[in-house]
């Protein structure tokens, strides 16, 4: 059996925004990571906790109520 290497959505990866040099993130969270070939500090990405989510659907639960009691052509 031919030994394969994991895939590359399996592994926690960030890219660096100036050089495009994919890295994979440490295991310690918080921790500032800079990038090996420019130096640049890398950022992970952007998640969406419930605090920003949330309020989102409410409004979008909100328009799609008023636009099926107020319907523009009847």
């Amino acid at each position: 059996m031919i030994n394969t290497p994991a895939p590359l959505a399996d592994a926690a990866l960030l890219a660096c925004h100036e050089c495009d040099l994919l890295q994979t993130a440490p295991a310690a969270a918080g921790q500032a990571v800079c990038c090996c070939r420019c130096g640049c500090q890398l950022l992970p990405r952007p998640g969406y906790p419930p605090a920003t989510s949330l309020p989102l659907v409410l409004a979008g639960l909100l328009v799609f109520i008023l636009a099926n009691v107020f319907p523009v052509v009847g």
